[in-house]
Protein backbone atom coordinates (compact mmCIF):
# COMPACT_ATOMS: atom_id res chain seq x y z
CA UNK A 1 0.00 0.00 0.00
CA UNK A 2 3.03 2.32 -0.12
CA UNK A 3 2.22 3.94 -3.48
CA UNK A 4 -1.45 4.76 -2.68
CA UNK A 5 -0.46 6.36 0.63
CA UNK A 6 2.28 8.42 -1.01
CA UNK A 7 -0.17 9.63 -3.66
CA UNK A 8 -2.74 10.49 -0.97
CA UNK A 9 -0.14 12.48 1.00
CA UNK A 10 0.88 14.30 -2.18
CA UNK A 11 -2.78 15.14 -2.82
CA UNK A 12 -3.22 16.66 0.64
CA UNK A 13 0.03 18.62 0.40
CA UNK A 14 -1.00 19.96 -3.00
CA UNK A 15 -4.28 21.15 -1.47
CA UNK A 16 -2.24 23.48 0.74
CA UNK A 17 -0.69 24.96 -2.40
CA UNK A 18 -4.18 25.43 -3.85
CA UNK A 19 -5.32 27.24 -0.71
CA UNK A 20 -2.27 29.53 -0.69
CA UNK A 21 -2.68 30.46 -4.36
CA UNK A 22 -6.42 31.10 -4.02
CA UNK A 23 -5.97 33.16 -0.86
CA UNK A 24 -3.80 35.54 -2.91
CA UNK A 25 -6.30 35.52 -5.80
CA UNK A 26 -3.98 33.59 -8.13
CA UNK A 27 -6.93 31.70 -9.57
CA UNK A 28 -5.25 30.50 -12.77
CA UNK A 29 -2.38 28.88 -10.92
CA UNK A 30 -4.87 27.76 -8.28
CA UNK A 31 -6.89 25.96 -10.95
CA UNK A 32 -3.75 24.24 -12.23
CA UNK A 33 -2.78 23.12 -8.71
CA UNK A 34 -6.35 22.01 -8.04
CA UNK A 35 -6.35 19.85 -11.16
CA UNK A 36 -3.09 18.26 -10.01
CA UNK A 37 -4.55 17.53 -6.54
CA UNK A 38 -7.73 16.09 -8.07
CA UNK A 39 -5.73 13.91 -10.45
CA UNK A 40 -3.71 12.67 -7.48
CA UNK A 41 -6.76 11.46 -5.55
CA UNK A 42 -7.99 9.67 -8.66
CA UNK A 43 -4.57 8.02 -9.09
CA UNK A 44 -4.65 7.11 -5.39
CA UNK A 45 -7.89 5.21 -5.96
CA UNK A 46 -6.52 3.42 -9.04
CA UNK A 47 -3.41 2.40 -7.10
CA UNK A 48 -5.53 1.30 -4.11
CA UNK A 49 -7.72 -0.73 -6.43
CA UNK A 50 -4.63 -2.62 -7.53
CA UNK A 51 -3.92 -3.48 -3.89
CA UNK A 52 -7.32 -5.09 -3.26
CA UNK A 53 -7.21 -8.68 -2.04
CA UNK A 54 -10.63 -9.29 -3.60
CA UNK A 55 -11.99 -8.48 -7.07
CA UNK A 56 -13.48 -5.02 -7.54
CA UNK A 57 -17.07 -4.83 -6.29
CA UNK A 58 -19.93 -2.43 -6.84
CA UNK A 59 -19.04 -0.29 -3.83
CA UNK A 60 -15.45 0.25 -4.96
CA UNK A 61 -16.58 1.12 -8.48
CA UNK A 62 -19.09 3.65 -7.16
CA UNK A 63 -16.37 5.34 -5.14
CA UNK A 64 -14.22 5.53 -8.28
CA UNK A 65 -17.11 7.17 -10.13
CA UNK A 66 -17.61 9.60 -7.22
CA UNK A 67 -13.94 10.55 -7.32
CA UNK A 68 -14.08 11.10 -11.08
CA UNK A 69 -17.10 13.36 -10.62
CA UNK A 70 -15.13 15.21 -7.94
CA UNK A 71 -12.42 15.87 -10.51
CA UNK A 72 -15.02 17.22 -12.93
CA UNK A 73 -16.53 19.41 -10.22
CA UNK A 74 -13.11 20.77 -9.27
CA UNK A 75 -12.43 21.83 -12.84
CA UNK A 76 -15.75 23.68 -13.20
CA UNK A 77 -15.52 25.43 -9.83
CA UNK A 78 -11.90 26.30 -10.54
CA UNK A 79 -12.97 27.93 -13.82
CA UNK A 80 -15.78 29.93 -12.21
CA UNK A 81 -13.64 32.91 -11.03
CA UNK A 82 -11.91 33.10 -14.43
CA UNK A 83 -14.95 33.52 -16.67
CA UNK A 84 -17.73 36.07 -17.20
CA UNK A 85 -20.52 36.50 -14.67
CA UNK A 86 -22.94 34.54 -16.82
CA UNK A 87 -20.48 31.69 -17.35
CA UNK A 88 -19.60 31.84 -13.65
CA UNK A 89 -23.16 30.76 -12.85
CA UNK A 90 -22.95 27.98 -15.44
CA UNK A 91 -19.61 26.68 -14.14
CA UNK A 92 -20.77 26.90 -10.53
CA UNK A 93 -23.98 25.03 -11.38
CA UNK A 94 -22.18 22.30 -13.31
CA UNK A 95 -19.57 21.97 -10.58
CA UNK A 96 -22.21 21.74 -7.87
CA UNK A 97 -24.15 19.16 -9.89
CA UNK A 98 -21.01 17.04 -10.30
CA UNK A 99 -20.30 17.11 -6.56
CA UNK A 100 -23.95 16.42 -5.74
CA UNK A 101 -23.99 13.37 -8.02
CA UNK A 102 -20.61 12.22 -6.71
CA UNK A 103 -21.91 12.30 -3.14
CA UNK A 104 -24.89 10.18 -4.20
CA UNK A 105 -22.46 7.56 -5.51
CA UNK A 106 -20.50 7.69 -2.24
CA UNK A 107 -23.68 7.25 -0.19
CA UNK A 108 -24.79 4.32 -2.34
CA UNK A 109 -21.35 2.70 -1.99
CA UNK A 110 -21.40 3.04 1.81
CA UNK A 111 -24.88 1.55 2.11
CA UNK A 112 -24.15 -1.51 0.00
CA UNK A 113 -23.95 -4.81 1.86
CA UNK A 114 -24.42 -3.42 5.38
CA UNK A 115 -27.56 -3.21 7.53
CA UNK A 116 -28.94 0.25 8.17
CA UNK A 117 -28.95 1.50 11.76
CA UNK A 118 -32.07 3.61 11.55
CA UNK A 119 -31.54 5.70 14.74
CA UNK A 120 -28.61 7.34 12.93
CA UNK A 121 -31.13 9.18 10.76
CA UNK A 122 -31.45 11.74 13.56
CA UNK A 123 -28.14 13.11 12.21
CA UNK A 124 -29.60 13.69 8.74
CA UNK A 125 -30.82 17.29 9.37
CA UNK A 126 -27.65 18.44 11.17
CA UNK A 127 -26.02 20.10 8.15
CA UNK A 128 -29.24 21.67 6.73
CA UNK A 129 -30.03 23.05 10.19
CA UNK A 130 -26.52 24.53 10.36
CA UNK A 131 -27.09 26.21 6.97
CA UNK A 132 -30.48 27.47 8.20
CA UNK A 133 -28.90 29.03 11.30
CA UNK A 134 -26.21 30.72 9.21
CA UNK A 135 -28.90 32.03 6.85
CA UNK A 136 -31.33 33.23 9.52
CA UNK A 137 -28.58 34.99 11.47
CA UNK A 138 -27.51 36.68 8.21
CA UNK A 139 -23.99 35.33 8.49
CA UNK A 140 -24.30 34.29 4.87
CA UNK A 141 -26.86 35.09 2.22
CA UNK A 142 -26.84 33.03 -0.99
CA UNK A 143 -30.00 34.67 -2.33
CA UNK A 144 -31.93 32.47 -4.74
CA UNK A 145 -29.36 29.70 -4.31
CA UNK A 146 -30.56 29.00 -0.79
CA UNK A 147 -32.90 26.16 -1.86
CA UNK A 148 -30.26 24.12 -3.73
CA UNK A 149 -27.84 24.82 -0.87
CA UNK A 150 -30.34 23.34 1.61
CA UNK A 151 -30.75 20.37 -0.72
CA UNK A 152 -26.98 19.96 -0.84
CA UNK A 153 -26.98 20.12 2.96
CA UNK A 154 -29.38 17.16 3.08
CA UNK A 155 -26.98 15.16 0.91
CA UNK A 156 -24.07 16.09 3.18
CA UNK A 157 -26.11 14.94 6.17
CA UNK A 158 -26.91 11.68 4.37
CA UNK A 159 -23.20 11.23 3.67
CA UNK A 160 -22.41 11.56 7.39
CA UNK A 161 -25.15 9.06 8.27
CA UNK A 162 -24.05 6.54 5.63
CA UNK A 163 -20.38 6.84 6.61
CA UNK A 164 -21.08 6.42 10.33
CA UNK A 165 -23.44 3.53 9.60
CA UNK A 166 -20.74 1.76 7.58
CA UNK A 167 -18.13 2.48 10.27
CA UNK A 168 -20.27 1.02 13.06
CA UNK A 169 -20.97 -2.09 11.00
CA UNK A 170 -17.30 -2.44 10.13
CA UNK A 171 -16.24 -2.55 13.80
CA UNK A 172 -18.10 -5.82 14.25
CA UNK A 173 -17.61 -7.03 10.71
CA UNK A 174 -15.00 -9.24 9.07
CA UNK A 175 -12.36 -6.50 9.07
CA UNK A 176 -13.05 -5.66 12.70
CA UNK A 177 -10.57 -2.81 12.53
CA UNK A 178 -11.52 0.14 14.72
CA UNK A 179 -9.00 2.64 13.21
CA UNK A 180 -10.22 1.91 9.68
CA UNK A 181 -13.83 2.08 10.88
CA UNK A 182 -13.26 5.48 12.44
CA UNK A 183 -11.44 6.64 9.33
CA UNK A 184 -14.47 5.65 7.26
CA UNK A 185 -16.59 8.25 9.08
CA UNK A 186 -14.04 11.05 8.73
CA UNK A 187 -14.73 11.94 5.06
CA UNK A 188 -18.40 12.68 5.76
CA UNK A 189 -17.42 15.17 8.48
CA UNK A 190 -14.64 16.69 6.37
CA UNK A 191 -16.98 17.27 3.41
CA UNK A 192 -19.41 19.08 5.74
CA UNK A 193 -16.62 21.30 7.10
CA UNK A 194 -15.29 22.05 3.63
CA UNK A 195 -18.63 22.91 2.04
CA UNK A 196 -19.77 25.01 5.00
CA UNK A 197 -16.52 26.97 4.74
CA UNK A 198 -17.01 27.31 0.99
CA UNK A 199 -20.49 28.78 1.42
CA UNK A 200 -19.19 31.19 4.07
CA UNK A 201 -16.31 32.15 1.78
CA UNK A 202 -18.67 32.77 -1.13
CA UNK A 203 -21.81 34.18 0.45
CA UNK A 204 -20.62 35.91 3.65
CA UNK A 205 -22.54 39.11 4.40
CA UNK A 206 -21.28 42.44 5.64
CA UNK A 207 -22.51 41.45 9.12
CA UNK A 208 -19.30 39.53 9.75
CA UNK A 209 -15.72 40.32 8.88
CA UNK A 210 -14.34 38.09 6.15
CA UNK A 211 -11.26 36.02 6.81
CA UNK A 212 -10.54 34.72 3.30
CA UNK A 213 -7.12 33.18 3.96
CA UNK A 214 -8.21 30.82 6.80
CA UNK A 215 -11.40 29.96 4.93
CA UNK A 216 -9.47 28.96 1.81
CA UNK A 217 -7.56 26.47 3.94
CA UNK A 218 -10.79 25.35 5.64
CA UNK A 219 -12.27 24.65 2.20
CA UNK A 220 -9.35 22.95 0.46
CA UNK A 221 -7.60 20.92 3.16
CA UNK A 222 -10.70 19.08 4.49
CA UNK A 223 -12.05 18.54 0.97
CA UNK A 224 -8.93 16.98 -0.53
CA UNK A 225 -8.26 15.04 2.68
CA UNK A 226 -11.77 13.54 2.41
CA UNK A 227 -11.27 12.60 -1.23
CA UNK A 228 -7.85 11.08 -0.49
CA UNK A 229 -9.31 8.97 2.35
CA UNK A 230 -12.13 7.76 0.12
CA UNK A 231 -9.55 6.87 -2.52
CA UNK A 232 -7.56 4.81 -0.01
CA UNK A 233 -10.70 3.04 1.20
CA UNK A 234 -11.16 1.58 -2.29
CA UNK A 235 -8.65 -1.05 -1.15
CA UNK A 236 -10.86 -2.10 1.78
CA UNK A 237 -14.52 -1.51 1.01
Amino acid sequence: MTIPYLLAIACVLTSLVVAILRSFDHYRWGLAAKCVASTLFCLTAVAAMGQRSLPANGAAMRILIGLALGLVGDVFLGLAPLVSKKMNLVCSGLGGAAFFTGHIFYIRALLMGVPMRWPLLVLLPVVPLLFLVLYKTRIFNPGKRIIPIFGYGVVLGAMMVAALNYALNMVGGPLGNLPIALLMWVPGVLFAISDTSLFLRTFATEKIERFPVPLDFAVMLPYFSAQAIFALLVAYI
